[in-house]
């Protein structure tokens, strides 16, 4: 399931216009509202903040806290 991301002001869907990779668990996207009479444009961040089921090929370097029981 996809969803986009509302904009801050008017709450339309916006949509990501770029994205760059800040860390191993950071991207900093770059959003443009879908509305033509609102046209914000702003950045925002995507971060990994924990793991749900552990990753079959894990890399070392990333250190996320294990949650068990969502599921």
């Amino acid at each position: 399931m996809s969803r986009l991301v509302p904009c801050p002001h008017c709450l339309e869907e916006s949509y990501i216009r770029d994205s760059e990779q800040i860390t191993r668990t950071t991207r900093e996207l770059k959003l443009i509202c879908k509305n033509p009479h609102c046209g914000h444009t702003w950045v925002a961040h995507l971060s990994a903040t924990r793991t749900l089921s552990e990753s079959a090929i894990p890399d070392p370097s990333v250190n996320l806290p294990i949650v068990k029981g969502l599921f």
